[in-house]
């Protein structure tokens, strides 16, 4: 039971884990107030939203970066976004890089002429993505439910394992209520007849005479 309730509560912890780590990062966004966060907030949320059709956007990490009049051939009051993609991979895909890069720059009116820049990075990373097969093929909400399972069959084996031991008790009780009533009642028929008591006794000792 122990060792069940002990396997339950660790697979349940470990999904619960993995899910709150590798929770999608609006969740951890702060309310910002000023007007360029408000707009680098929504510049990063777009590539992510471009990306979707290419990769799982549990698998990028985007920064962007505005400012204004990045060199002498943009306007004063033009705006300059520097963009950085890191893709969760050990290895260059030239495809995924190039259809990446052409969309995103496409999407975002990215013009190097004008001071804007955009880089893309291929580096290994936690996510969500990856936690989902690491464990015998169970996604995270698939480890959830046999954990949740496996807590739910010990708390129905905790049950009856209580009831068991209530009636053990209970029995147990009856048993010594029995004795008491008994031991009550030779000691009132000691006080009544002694004598016949004496002899009772007697007989149990030394055996009923021939």
């Amino acid at each position: 039971m122990t060792l069940l309730f002990t396997a339950a509560l660790v697979v349940t912890a470990e999904a619960a884990w993995q899910q709150w780590r590798f929770a999608d990062s609006t969740a951890f966004e702060k309310d910002v107030s000023d007007q360029r966060s408000q707009r680098e907030l929504y510049l990063e949320r777009k590539v992510k939203n471009l990306a979707a059709s290419v990769l799982d956007t549990r698998d990028i990490k985007v920064s962007v970066q505005v400012g204004k009049g990045g060199n002498e051939l943009s306007d004063a009051g033009a705006e300059n976004k520097a963009v950085l993609v890191i893709v969760n991979s050990r290895r260059q895909s030239e495809s995924v890089e190039q259809t990446l890069s052409e969309l995103l720059k496409t999407g975002l009116a990215i013009d190097e002429a004008r001071g804007d820049s955009f880089t893309m990075q291929f580096l290994a990373f936690p996510s969500l993505s990856d936690s989902t097969r690491s464990v015998l093929g169970f996604t995270v909400i698939q480890r959830m439910y046999i954990g949740l399972s496996l807590l739910f069959v010990a708390c129905l084996g905790l049950v009856w394992a209580l009831y068991r031991y209530r009636q053990a008790r209970v029995q147990s009780q009856e048993s010594l209520d029995d004795y008491s009533d008994q031991l009550r009642r030779f000691k009132d028929i000691a006080q009544d007849e002694p004598t016949r008591v004496a002899s009772v006794l007697s007989e149990w000792l030394n055996g009923v005479p021939k």
